[in-house]
């Protein structure tokens, strides 16, 4: 059995739904009571298992670590290319520095960094449920309450999967997509990094758009809190309008306007002139 009703309260729709299930039965309830309780002394007997492997695993980690920082090689600031420290692990502490800046020509955004990422978001339809249960007629019910806000999500939302759809309908496609540009290649001194330290450089920082030159932007973009929106009323955003923000990893500019290059200090294995995560 299954009712439904809606009502609008301001701006916010609610729609309530109430299901019925028949309530368990003696034998039912005592297979699940057992069942539960197989299961979980095996997983009682699987964690002892888990927890003395892993210490075992841990013990020799920590060994084959102690012994691999014994053989750090430290590299002065003034370092080079020496051919003894091949296929060694050394302590590398130097400036990142890529060759040319990362941009995004449709927004005018230029950075000299080793990432530089989108931020699409959308203004659109969400859906909220919250559900209770209670007895009626020997019978168990569900009622469950479903709420809709617009909001800025940075994923589309289905609103073909919402409860209520009429009234809440989503753009199915964002006019713009979120994306990470990367630098081709980064180096640090006379090294270059390995895709594996590059992926982990990811302390991203929002670019600031306070000083941001706006005279050669689309007419239909308007900067407001470090946002690019894609309307002339940012304060008031309808269903489907977007809003795009930049950020930017690992600063390598000799004299960039956003700061000092970073610097990369670490413990990494060098392979000719390439450099590695140990």
């Amino acid at each position: 059995i299954e009712k439904n009703y809606s009502y609008k309260i301001l701006t916010d729709s609610i729609h309530r739904r109430v299901s019925t299930k028949s309530n368990p039965g003696f034998l039912e309830r005592l297979s699940e009571t057992a069942g539960g309780t197989l299961i979980g002394i095996g997983m009682f007997f699987l964690s002892i298992y888990i927890l003395f492997t892993n210490e075992g695993r841990a013990l020799q980690t920590q060994l084959s670590l102690d012994e691999g920082l014994s053989q750090v090689v430290s590299l002065d600031s003034y370092f080079g290319l020496d051919p003894q420290n091949d296929n060694r692990l050394v302590h590398l502490s130097a400036k990142l520095h890529t060759a040319q800046p990362l941009h995004d020509p449709n927004y005018r955004v230029v950075v000299q960094a080793v990432k530089l990422k989108r931020e699409v978001e959308m203004y659109q339809w969400v859906e909220y449920s919250e559900s209770r249960d209670y007895q009626e007629n020997g019978e168990t019910k569900t009622e469950t309450t479903y709420t809709y806000n617009t909001e800025w999500k940075s994923e589309l939302v289905n609103s073909r999967n919402f409860a209520e759809e009429i009234g809440h309908q989503n753009p199915s496609a964002m006019a713009v997509e979120s994306v990470t540009v990367v630098a081709p290649e980064v180096r640090a001194g006379p090294f270059i990094l390995s895709k594996g330290l590059i992926n982990n450089i990811n302390n991203f920082q929002t670019l600031s758009l306070r000083d941001f030159n706006a005279i050669n932007l689309d007419p239909f973009l308007t900067i407001h809190d470090d946002y690019f929106y894609h309307t002339q009323y940012p304060r008031k955003p309808e269903v489907g309008d977007v809003r795009v923000r930049f950020s930017y990893a690992g600063l390598s500019g000799e004299q960039s306007w956003l700061g000092t290059p970073q610097t990369v200090s670490k413990n990494l294995f060098i392979r000719g002139n390439h450099i590695f995560f140990t």
